[in-house]
C-alpha cells in the first residue's frame, strides 16, 4: 500500500498518512500522542478523550483506534475520502499542535465498585430507578465510579431504545446528581447497537 501524503504537505507534527482499507486511514506522528492504546466505537465512549470526542462529533466517524503515535480512523461508507481526508488532516494537525497532554484511554479498564460512594449509587439505582424501567423490560447497572463520574450500562429494553439518551440524561443523571452531590458526571458505556429487544 505504501505511504500516501496529502498534497505532499509538510505537517506540524510530521504526520504520515496510510490507507489501511477502503474505509480506514491511519495518521502517524513522530511524537507520542497517547499514553494508552484503545478503540472507541461510539460517541458515549469518547467523552473522556479530547480527540475522540472531537472526531465523534462528526456523523461520518465509525470507529477510532488510538496507539502511542497513531490515530486510525474508520469512516462510514456514505462519505468519500476525497472530501474528508484533507480537512481531517488539518483537524488532527491543529489538535496535536495545540495539545501537549497525552491521550489516555477513556474506556474502563477495570470496574471500580469498592467505594462507599459506588455502593450508595448502586443501591439507589436498584431501589429507585430500575423498578420504573422494569415495566419496559429494561434496567441500568453501575459499572464503575471514578473521579466523580458514574459509568452506567443499560440492559434489556433500554439497550438500543430510541429514548435511551433521554432516559439517561433527563432521568437517571438528574436523579443521581440530585441525590449525590459527589456525582458530577454520568457516562453511558452501553453499546446500543447490540440491543436485541429494545423498547420502542
Amino acid at each position: 500500500m505504501g505511504l500516501q501524503y496529502v498534497n505532499n504537505r509538510a505537517t506540524l507534527a510530521s504526520m504520515k498518512i496510510l490507507k489501511v482499507s477502503e474505509q480506514t486511514y491511519s495518521f502517524t506522528f513522530e511524537k507520542p500522542i497517547s499514553a494508552d492504546e484503545f478503540i472507541i466505537t461510539n460517541s458515549q465512549q469518547s467523552v473522556n478523550s479530547p480527540i475522540a470526542k472531537k472526531l465523534f462529533g462528526f456523523p461520518w466517524t465509525e470507529s477510532l483506534k488510538v496507539t502511542s503515535s497513531t490515530i486510525e480512523l474508520t469512516k462510514k461508507d456514505w462519505v468519500d475520502w476525497d472530501i474528508l481526508l484533507e480537512p481531517l488532516q488539518g483537524l488532527l494537525e491543529e489538535h496535536f499542535s495545540q495539545n501537549e497532554a497525552l491521550e489516555k484511554s477513556p474506556v474502563l479498564k477495570a470496574p471500580t465498585l469498592a467505594s462507599d460512594e459506588a455502593s450508595a449509587i448502586k443501591n439507589f439505582i436498584e431501589q429507585n430507578i430500575n423498578p420504573s424501567l422494569a415495566s419496559h423490560g429494561g434496567w441500568i447497572e453501575l459499572k464503575s465510579f471514578d473521579s466523580q463520574t458514574a459509568y452506567l450500562h443499560m440492559g434489556g429494553g433500554c439497550q438500543g431504545c430510541a429514548s435511551s439518551q433521554a432516559t439517561m440524561v433527563d432521568g437517571v443523571e438528574t436523579a443521581l446528581k440530585a441525590e449525590f452531590p459527589f456525582v458530577q458526571r454520568v457516562v453511558d458505556v452501553t453499546d446500543h447497537s447490540l440491543g436485541e429487544n429494545p423498547y420502542l
